[in-house]
């Protein structure tokens, strides 16, 4: 599918337009007893107040910015505190990277630097590069040693040569570092070497070019500090006058340690605190910094034997606490707003950027809980290396998986702008919101979505550096991988479902924005921290009991939330009065966070746009036309107005200056004026698009309650849609749109949301039902009664219901501030608002409420497994991680009922309500399954070949299985199982003696054949007609058995169905008429069995479940049969 600038405009969020107002809308217009205050604004456009929690606007200079000579840079963090030490001052190393390793001071040192910060612990960053084997081969001569021959390679003696080439030697500050090191170097004479180095020559200067590369890398990290020392300096001398009449009459030194303190104390920069020279035991002095050292880093490390199903590495020290922080909810919560502090600050204050924010480069600090404190988790940005000034001219380079597309190939030269900060963060963000759920080595946004795409195209180009950075051939980043990328952070997409299960929708929807691939409407650095801070204060604020105890605390907190930009301009919007500690205000901080999740969902806007754009008439949509051409326009006028009533809602038609509303803009919406324009484009039109919208929305409906009807047990909590769909939507609406048009992706688009939405509501319902099961003993025994079969009485039924759709409002309430339908309406759900709640409590909550218990739902899945694994009829892989993979994602093909979700689109969410597991545990529960069913199969097949194995003792066939059994299961680990190491020998017994049982019914008095009965449904074509599957099932059965005696034993089967209604009813087999193929006709109970399936004209059979109390002319659209053990079950039935 190709995908042009204006699918950007068709994958806006689809909120219909019905006539309805927002929650922000609806609070605007309740007079809650707000005072009228002409200065209630006044905050927008001030930039003299600027500060971290309130940062100023980011605005784009005129022309690019300059910064003072490179010298004079160096200098400025070069003046930075000198302190000399000794190796033996230094711990064991901890780390290392491109250009130093990293040491603990083992004592106490540099004490006129340390002594201001009490508690904090240090290391010092010695120079190193690594690059290309220099240090290698450095460290084999400086030992004494002969270089090898792969150390003296070519490219290596070439890497030295380059780096010779680069010393900066006209730089007086690179001389004195050299002089200080080591005196005797003359570095104008080593350079002049550059071009004739040889590998005697390095052997012989081994010393003097390791010292003058090391205190390059030294120099440019200096260097790369004092361009943010000197930002820093710019900023104070702007808007913190009274700072700087002191810190200007200080010496050098002193203002390089305080700029250096205010990064590091304020700011949560790791950045260097002084200059420091370590004497190796050689006496050879190294160029390092001192930094203050962290627990480590925010990247976890991951598993490499393939059986951690979440892909932890347990013997990792660091991914104990790693681990407890992305597995709670509320240190996530505090995590993602922290970790906007150190960016946004840099940006909206310094003019600077990261350009390269990714996990490894994010340093933390735990603190544990105790004395009745809560943990504390304190967290520090690092690795400044790429760091630059914004706007200006900038190299291409980073870490590709978090480099924004628009980086790539870009003419007239890449330019640094903050929007590839923001993209970074969020895909940091994301990675962190994900690892509790699933950890790789690769981040899931590359292997789930770029990487797919990229094999789809023609050139299938490799997702590398190299092709990124080129400037022929194919681009990674396409129209086909823009997409994919989108999809993929939106509500339902690959990398959304791997969220953490109670990440709130607001964050979710602020990573997706934060990723938008299209740079106007991605969100700023300043507004992704207005929102993350002012929700982080009011979800704290709505868990702490309220109480005089914690009043002062509770006043404080108040006072830092209001103080937000944009908590004080809600307050406004929804004329709301002052909060205080003195009363409750638990409303209206949910009324805050509703209005925070109204504005992420750009409610303002579709409302605006509703009252000033009238939707394109259906017949627009299905008039015959050139479809493939066809184009919905959004034109200038349209927009114009949409922004003008958005601007009059929002201000209350209040007069402010363009700077004032481009300032209100960026922090409500997190765009620029021209990033409006493209977000309202976006909203303009989804209104004009709106009567085919509902259209859709009503097709998906009727789709979703037909498949409900005819397969009660439908499992709808998966959000993708089968392919069907798309089929049965076309045909409802008569539409025939080519699939690369622009209305062909549209209704692709606009089905799959439709679906996503109605797979919530089912998904909403099911939690509900487990939460109502909790909370009320009545509900359980009714709940009881319906999985029975028992018709319950109508007023039982009716408290049940009640119960569970008040549990629907409990769940709803936590993500959605309300019910999850009030924010859409007819567009998505092709409901009205108003009656979407009878509508779900008539048809959602009526099949929900029958939902299977856990442990039958684990039955159906276990017996799937193991039908899979047979029908594989191959080795497994040798890790668990893959044994998964295979399995699971057969299991569609080669079970007899699908799985309720699909390999690759697993979702927390779904294992927990029908499995109560986490997605690890679930995973790890299949593949436990198969691997011991594995085992099974190769001891059965392993019986079945040993002569006359009935009439042999258990331990003969053992010993003989010794030399049958392929290795890895003969000699397997323990964990391959799951089972402890004697269990294993046991389970080898127990299947032993099930191979003799089977084997058993392979006697000359049994005939084995299969017998058809109705198997999976698939989706109905129309709301009136349902079609199943053919599932043949191996049974076997003596020659003389009847009909009646045949059709007892399967009714006795259909007693013990997992599905209530199935355990009335009465199985007859049937042979199809000749005459006509679809009907069937019942077998006389006295005609023997056997010769129904013998001879060259022998009968189609089908067993059939009968309702007894239908007339005989009634259809049996049901799949009773399935839904028992026996059938579900991969072993032969023996009919006895």
């Amino acid at each position: 599918m190709t995908v042009s600038p204006a699918d950007r405009v068709i994958q806006a969020l689809p909120i219909a337009f019905a006539e309805h107002k927002s929650g922000g809308e609806k609070a605007s217009r309740e007079e809650t007893g707000g005072k009228k205050d002409d200065q209630a604004l006044s905050f927008l456009g001030d930039t003299k107040s600027a500060s971290e929690l309130n940062p100023p606007r980011l605005v784009c200079p005129d022309k690019p910015p300059t910064l003072p000579p490179r010298e004079e840079q160096v200098r400025k963090a070069y003046a930075l505190p000198l302190c000399e030490l000794p190796w033996d001052d230094l711990g064991p190393m901890l780390g290392s990277g491109t250009f130093g390793r990293v040491y603990p001071l083992r004592r106490p040192a540099c004490t006129e630097v340390t002594k201001g910060f009490v508690g904090r612990k240090f290391a010092v960053k010695i120079f190193w590069l690594k690059r290309k084997g220099m240090m290698n081969l450095f460290d084999t001569i400086s030992q004494g040693g002969t270089p090898s021959a792969e150390q003296t390679d070519p490219g290596t003696i070439a890497a030295i040569k380059s780096e010779i080439r680069s010393l900066p030697t006209s730089s007086s500050a690179f001389r004195d570092m050299v002089r200080i090191a080591d005196p005797t170097v003359d570095v104008e004479k080593i350079k002049g070497m550059a071009d004739s180095l040889t590998v005697e020559t390095i052997m012989k200067e081994a010393k003097t070019l390791r010292t003058v590369i090391n205190t390059n890398g030294f120099y440019t990290e200096v260097g790369e500090t004092g361009t943010i020392f000197t930002q820093m300096e710019k900023f104070v001398q702007a808007h913190r006058p009274e700072i700087w009449s002191t810190l200007s009459k200080a010496s050098q030194e002193a203002q390089a340690s305080k700029y250096a303190e205010i990064g590091l104390a304020d700011n949560h920069w790791s950045l260097p605190l002084a200059r420091v020279l370590v004497k190796d035991k050689n006496d050879v002095k190294h160029w390092a910094l001192l930094i203050e050292l962290f627990d480590g880093d925010l990247q976890p490390k991951t598993d490499k034997t393939g059986y951690s199903l979440d892909g932890w590495n347990a013997k990792s020290g660091g991914n104990v606490v790693l681990r407890e922080i992305f597995s709670s909810r509320e240190a996530l919560i505090g995590l993602t707003s922290k970790l906007v502090k150190p960016f946004v600050v840099m940006q909206n204050l310094y003019s600077l950027g990261h350009f390269d924010i990714k996990p490894p480069n994010l340093l933390y600090k735990y603190f544990p809980g105790e004395k009745g404190r809560a943990s504390r988790l304190s967290v520090a940005a690092g690795d400044f290396g790429m760091a630059g000034l914004l706007h200006g001219d900038m190299i291409l380079r980073g870490t590709l998986a978090f480099m924004a597309p628009e980086m790539e190939r870009v003419s007239g030269g890449l330019v640094a702008k903050p929007s590839y900060d923001v993209y970074a963060l969020a895909l940091t963000l994301a990675s962190f919101w994900t690892a509790a759920t699933e950890l790789r080595d690769h981040y899931p946004w590359v292997e789930k979505c770029i990487k797919p795409t990229l094999k789809k195209m023609k050139d299938a180009p490799e997702f590398t550096f190299l092709r990124f950075a080129s400037k022929t051939g194919p681009k990674l980043y396409e129209a086909d991988t823009i997409y994919a990328l989108s999809t993929c952070f939106a509500v339902g997409g690959k990398v959304e479902k791997l969220y953490h299960t109670g990440m709130p929708l607001l964050i979710r929807l602020k990573l997706s924005q934060m990723a938008d691939p299209e740079p106007l409407a991605r969100v700023s650095m300043r507004h992704a921290r207005f929102v993350f801070k002012a929700y982080a204060m009011l979800d704290k604020l709505l868990r702490a009991p309220q109480s005089e105890a914690n009043a002062e605390t509770r006043e404080e907190q108040l006072k830092q939330l209001q103080s937000l930009h944009i908590v004080q301009f809600l307050l406004f919007y929804l004329r709301m009065e002052p909060l205080t500690a003195a009363r409750d205000n638990t409303q209206s901080y949910r009324r805050l966070a509703r209005a925070l999740l109204d504005f992420a969902r750009l409610d303002p806007v579709y409302q605006a746009a509703t009252e000033t754009v009238q939707p394109l008439p259906y017949e627009f949509f299905t008039e015959q036309k050139d479809w493939q051409n066809v184009k919905v326009e959004v034109s200038g006028s349209e927009v114009d107005e949409t922004i003008r009533k958005l601007r009059t809602s929002l201000t209350r038609d209040r007069s402010l200056s363009e700077d004032s509303w481009a300032d209100l803009v960026d922090i409500m919406f997190g765009v620029s004026l021209d990033g409006l324009r493209e977000v309202v484009t976006r909203v303009v039109y989804s209104r004009k698009t709106f009567l085919l919208e509902e259209k859709i929305g009503n097709a998906v409906k009727e789709a979703v309650a037909a498949t409900y009807k005819f397969d009660p047990n439908t499992q709808l909590i998966a959000e993708d849609a089968p392919d069907r769909l798309f089929e049965v939507v076309r045909t409802d609406l008569g539409l025939s749109y080519p699939d690369d048009s622009e209305l062909g992706r549209f209704l692709v688009h606009r089905v799959s949301k439709s679906h996503t939405a109605w797979a919530t509501v089912d998904r909403l319902a099911r939690q509900a039902l487990r939460l109502a099961l909790r909370r009320e003993e009545r509900t359980r025994q009714v709940y009881e009664q319906l999985l029975s079969g028992e018709k319950p009485s109508s007023e039982s039924e009716k408290a049940f219901f009640d119960s569970v759709f008040s549990a629907v409002s409990v769940v709803s309430e936590a993500n959605y501030f309300g019910l999850f339908w009030d924010f859409p309406s007819a567009g998505l759900f092709g409901v009205p608002p108003e009656e979407m709640q009878a509508y779900v409590r008539k048809t959602h909550l009526a099949f929900v409420g029958k939902m299977w218990p856990v442990e039958t739902q684990k039955k159906i899945l276990e017996a799937a497994v193991r039908v899979t694994v047979r029908g594989l009829n191959a080795s497994l892989p040798a890790s668990l991680v893959d044994v998964y993979a295979t399995v699971f994602a057969a299991l569609p093909t080669k079970a007899p009922v699908s799985p309720p979700f699909l390999y690759g689109l697993e979702r927390e969410e779904y294992s927990s309500l029908l499995f109560d597991a986490k997605l690890p545990e679930f995973k790890e529960m299949v593949a436990f399954w198969a691997t011991r069913h594995e085992l099974n199969i190769a001891v059965q097949t392993a019986v079945g070949k040993i002569p006359d194995a009935t009439n042999l003792s258990d331990e003969d066939i053992e010993k003989q299985l010794e030399g049958m059994l392929p290795a890895h299961l003969r000699s397997p680990s323990p964990a391959r199982f799951g089972w402890p190491p004697e269990a294993v020998a046991d389970n080898i017994r127990l299947f032993i003696r099930e191979a003799k049982d089977e084997l058993a019914l392979h006697g000359p008095d049994m005939v084995h054949n299969r017998i058809r009965v109705n198997g999976r449904s698939k989706p109905p074509r129309r709301a009136a007609f349902l079609f199943h599957e053919i599932f043949r099932k191996a049974i076997a059965f003596k020659k003389d058995i009847s009909v009646l005696q045949f059709n007892q034993f399967f009714t006795d089967i259909l007693k013990q169905s997992f599905d209530p209604q199935c355990r009335r009813f009465i199985a007859e087999v049937k042979k199809r008429v000749k005459s006509a193929p679809a009907e069937y006709v019942r077998v006389a109970d006295t005609e023997a069995v056997a010769p129904l399936f013998e001879g060259e004209g022998k009968d189609i059979l089908k067993l059939v479940a009968v309702d007894p109390a239908a007339r005989a002319s009634d259809p049996e659209p049901n799949n009773c049969f399935l839904w028992t053990q026996a059938f579900l079950d991969d072993k032969t039935i023996v009919v006895s």
